[in-house]
């Protein structure tokens, strides 16, 4: 009898720890985020839906990669359509200027993590590549360029 008592606390035991862990998985999975901005002010969809309009921010997405469309509140600029890669536990940052020439649009995709060290780092990646990176003035390389031991604050 105290065998089976055993063994049956042994699979409680065993199927309470995966239930857990299926669910810190899952969690740590859906702990990113995005904010989207752009001018002029545009409609935000994500994987094809209707997600809301810019100024736009979302927190709790799964870390994965999402089909994200802006389409501008102006009808006469052309939509902007971007496959953008979340990951898990950081804070992407999309920004989009619209102009009626495509190849006069501009924009960036920023994303932010928290460093495990206390000394800030800067990862550069530009289209174009080839672009010359300065950070106070001075010249610190061409892109792409990562930069470690930034020191924190403002730049």
């Amino acid at each position: 009898m105290t065998r089976r008592k055993t063994t049956l606390l042994l699979i409680v035991l065993v199927l309470a720890a995966a239930v857990l862990g299926y669910f810190f998985v899952t969690n740590l999975r859906k702990n990113s985020g995005i904010r989207i901005e752009t001018y002029p002010k545009s409609k935000v969809l994500i994987d094809g839906k209707e997600w809301g309009e810019t100024p736009f921010y979302k927190e709790g997405m799964e870390a994965k990669e999402y089909a994200v469309k802006l389409v501008p509140e102006n009808g006469n600029l052309p939509p902007y359509i971007i496959n953008v890669s979340l990951s898990s536990q950081t804070l992407t940052v999309l920004t989009r200027v619209f102009n009626s020439q495509q190849e006069l649009s501009s924009g960036e995709i920023i994303t932010l993590e928290k460093s495990s060290v206390d000394a800030a780092s800067l990862s550069v990646v530009s289209d174009p590549d080839a672009v010359i990176v300065k950070i106070d003035g001075e010249d610190k390389g061409l892109s792409p360029l990562a930069i470690k031991d930034l020191s924190a604050g403002v730049h």
